[in-house]
């Protein structure tokens, strides 16, 4: 068994339950002893002012950056050393000296800072929006993105962008867009696709197949079928989550529950469309990448990513086929009839849509 030695009480861990780690705690496995001492906060590497360029560039190397191409994404590092742990995380010292990053709230315990952890998944979100824009020759501005949030495997929450079209979720790093660590994630899990600013997903015919959480509903997702995402909503891939975050336009959409999202059959690869959004429009998205992000100051960035990344031309988009964009169209307005049918049907009856079976 484990014995948890606290404040001069030893109490046996029972299997199950969670139990407060604080300073100066023991605990006892077997013939192992463990003792948690909470180290000066000052060795987590925060700074107490601007950390220096020097400082910067080693942190970068750290995140993965490559210098000098990733110059403009140098905010990162800085953001990095600079922010304060996240909520629930505490920093101590093992038995060995070695400092380890504890979350008294989830138990996860990792010898990585989770402002690495985050910002490192940040630098490469960037990476993979860069690579977009450069592949399809436009620019989207990220406060109009929605975004996925999920639990990376050391217990942090990272952030993806939802870019415009496919956005494959798995394990296969060589056919996904997102890939996670998770044994119960199929290779090619689902796929969570931006249509002109809607969000739908598909799954892809995953192994412990995907479900759609809104309110207090769920219901898995029939593979080959398209089901709309709101703000809010919850997707789950076995045994990760992952929470749909969609920028504020006016005002917010009535929440549709899970079972009442009719499913489309169609949707296309791809929309491509000139995605940046005029200052005023950027005000209503969200309130700069630093939202939810552990406390950071990323003033430098607001005011400097309101178009492409420095570094980053921007190109005219090609000329549209009409062909394809009205057969695109057609296919959004159809969705737009079904979400507003889905709706209308809530907020009149409050039941499940009537489907002739009952």
């Amino acid at each position: 068994g484990t014995l948890l030695a606290s404040k001069g009480e030893v109490t046996e861990v029972e299997p199950g339950f969670k139990y407060p780690i604080r300073n100066h705690d023991s605990l006892f496995l077997g013939d192992v002893e463990i003792t948690f001492m909470e180290s000066d906060p000052a060795a987590d590497g925060v700074a107490s002012g601007e950390p220096d360029e020097q400082a910067v560039a080693r942190h970068a190397l750290e995140l993965g950056m490559q210098l000098p191409n990733d110059d403009h994404l140098l905010w990162i590092a800085e953001a990095s050393l600079t922010a304060s742990l996240p909520e629930n995380w505490k920093t101590f010292l093992d038995g060995m000296e070695r400092e380890f990053y504890f979350n008294s709230d989830t138990g996860h315990k990792t010898f990585t800072r989770p402002q690495n952890i985050f910002y490192g998944a940040l630098y490469k979100e960037m990476k993979r929006k860069q690579a977009w824009e450069e592949e399809n020759s436009e620019t989207v501005d990220e406060y109009q993105l929605s975004r996925m949030r999920l639990m990376s495997k050391d217990g942090v929450e990272i952030m993806h962008y939802i870019l415009p079209g496919d956005n494959i979720i798995g394990k296969d790093a060589a056919s996904c867009d997102v890939v996670v660590d998770s044994l119960l994630v199929s290779k090619q899990h689902c796929n969570i696709c931006d249509v002109d600013g809607r969000v739908f997903v598909n799954d892809l015919e995953s192994t412990n197949e995907t479900l759609l959480v809104a309110g207090d509903e769920a219901q898995a997702l029939v593979p080959g079928s398209w089901y709309s995402l709101m703000d809010g909503d919850v997707v789950v891939l076995a045994d990760l989550e992952i929470v749909i975050e969609t920028p504020v336009t006016g005002s917010p959409r009535p929440q549709v529950p899970a079972t009442q999202r009719r499913p489309v059959q169609t949707l296309p690869k791809a929309f491509n469309r000139n995605h940046t959004a005029s200052e005023e429009g950027a005000d209503q998205g969200f309130n700069g990448i630093s939202e939810g992000l552990p406390s950071a100051s990323l003033a430098h960035h607001a005011q400097s990513s309101s178009g492409a990344p420095a570094g980053v031309r921007a190109k005219a988009p090609p000329t549209p086929d009409p062909a394809r964009l009205a057969a695109q169209q057609k296919i959004i307005n159809e969705a737009d009839i079904l979400e507003d049918e889905e709706e209308d049907s809530w907020s009149q009856a409050n039941v499940p849509i009537d489907d002739g079976e009952s």
